[in-house]
């Protein structure tokens, strides 16, 4: 009972912890985040790993912008902040880190897509 307890504190913290969306940003699933490449031509994909990730493969058209380099603020204010965006990493924590520093730039839409590339990988949903 009390280690039942445990985890479910420990999960609980965890959770609270993380990013949370707001109204500009939106967590999807893969499946989700499929369908809205599909159903928009005018998306942003930005993959926000590191280059040593990106050899693993990439979302098709997705921008590289490495959320460890220095610039990378610089370099997401020069993105248009008007087009629907989708954000992902290695796993999904990345990547709601960069739609928080995204809203601050003034993007309007933005979508993280929950697991990263690892669901990607796995078939995940």
């Amino acid at each position: 009972m009390k280690l039942s307890l445990t985890i479910i504190a420990l999960s609980l913290s965890i959770i609270s912890c993380m990013p949370k969306a707001s109204e500009n940003s939106k967590n999807i699933t893969v499946t989700e985040a499929y369908a809205l490449i599909e159903s928009n031509s005018d998306i942003q994909i930005i993959d926000v790993r590191t280059p040593d990730e990106w050899s693993n493969g990439i979302i098709e058209n997705a921008i590289k912008i490495n959320i460890k380099d220095s610039d990378f603020a610089t370099k997401l204010a020069e993105l248009d902040k008007d087009s629907p965006t989708l954000v992902y990493c290695k796993s999904g924590g990345r990547s709601a880190r960069a739609t928080v520093i995204m809203e601050e730039l003034g993007f309007r839409e933005l979508y993280n897509m929950l697991g990263g590339y690892d669901a990607v990988l796995k078939g995940e949903d």
